[in-house]
C-alpha cells in the first residue's frame, strides 16, 4: 500500500461547524495524539516503523506532511521518492501513512494542531521504531 489522502468533509449550519471522515475507520487503531509545534516552519522527521501504521488528520491550521517508503532499515536510499502533501483544517483529509514507511511533517501556520492515529500500542511502537534526521530526505 501508498501513502494515500482519504477526503473528509466540513458542515456547517446555524448550530456550527461539523468536520468529519465518514469513509474512514478507525478499526485496527490502538491509539492516537496529536502534534503542535512551538513555532511555524518547525520540522519533525524522520520517524518510522516497519509494522505500524499511522494516519493524519489536521485539527487547526495547517502542515506539511510526507511519508517515503523505507528500502533499508539500516542505511536507506536517499533517493526514495517522498510523497508530500499538505494538510489543513480548512480542507479536512486523512493522510494514511501504511507500515513500512518513515513520516515527517512541518508546521505551516503558528496555530497547527495535528491529530494522529496509530496501529500499535505505545509498547509495540518502542519495539518498531527508527529514527533518521530531519534531512534526510526532503520533506
Amino acid at each position: 500500500m501508498k501513502p494515500h489522502l482519504v477526503e473528509a468533509g466540513i458542515s456547517v449550519d446555524d448550530r456550527g461547524r461539523l468536520t468529519f471522515a465518514n469513509s474512514f475507520s478507525l478499526a485496527g487503531f490502538e491509539r492516537f495524539y496529536t502534534i503542535q509545534n512551538h513555532s511555524t516552519g518547525f520540522v519533525r522527521a524522520w520517524h518510522g516503523h516497519q509494522h505500524e501504521s499511522k494516519v493524519f488528520f489536521p485539527l487547526r491550521g495547517a502542515f506539511v506532511a510526507g511519508a517515503v517508503a523505507v528500502d533499508d532499515w539500516r542505511n536507506p536510499s536517499k533517493d526514495s521518492e517522498v510523497t508530500r502533501v499538505v494538510l489543513t483544517s480548512d480542507k479536512p483529509q486523512l493522510f494514511v501513512v501504511p507500515a513500512g514507511h518513515a513520516n515527517g511533517s512541518m508546521s505551516l501556520t503558528h496555530d497547527a494542531l495535528l491529530l494522529v492515529f496509530s496501529s500499535n500500542s505505545l509498547a509495540q511502537s518502542k519495539d518498531d521504531d527508527f529514527r533518521f534526521p530531519a534531512d534526510y530526505w526532503d520533506k
